[in-house]
């Protein structure tokens, strides 16, 4: 099978599946700055019933976001490096979680550190 075929072809059985899911139920996981935009579609679409923010950074999340108490379950894993640092996006995410509305976890790993990471090698031969 040519490479467009096979590409084409995992496409098109992804889309089956996504569309026998129920898309009025969402989870949501994020990393860093994809865990305060996560924060903020949780917050703002009915459709997201929990989120999971994996060293949370809380610049995405905007003023009306941060006014309004989540409402879905939140599970926070940071690392010590941010969990331990009390600059101002720990101190606000820490404000998020204390006034959030759903049951909130918050935890951290003893010794870990931040990594920054990108999905692009797996998108690009050229990116690698």
């Amino acid at each position: 099978m040519a490479q467009g075929h096979k590409a084409f072809a995992i496409f098109a059985h992804a889309a089956q599946a996504v569309a026998a899911r129920d898309l009025a139920k969402l989870g949501l996981f994020g990393h860093s700055t994809g865990g305060g935009a996560i924060f903020e579609v949780a917050a703002t679409d009915p459709r997201v019933k929990c989120a999971f923010g994996l060293d949370t950074w809380t610049e995405p999340i905007s003023q009306d976001v941060r006014a309004t108490p989540l409402k879905v379950p939140f599970f926070s894993l940071r690392s010590a490096q941010w969990a331990l640092n009390h600059d101002e996006k720990a101190r606000i995410l820490a404000e998020l979680l204390a006034k959030a509305k759903g049951p909130v976890y918050d935890q951290y790993l003893i010794d870990s550190k931040h990594a920054d990471f990108t999905l692009m090698p797996l998108l690009s031969p050229f990116a690698g």
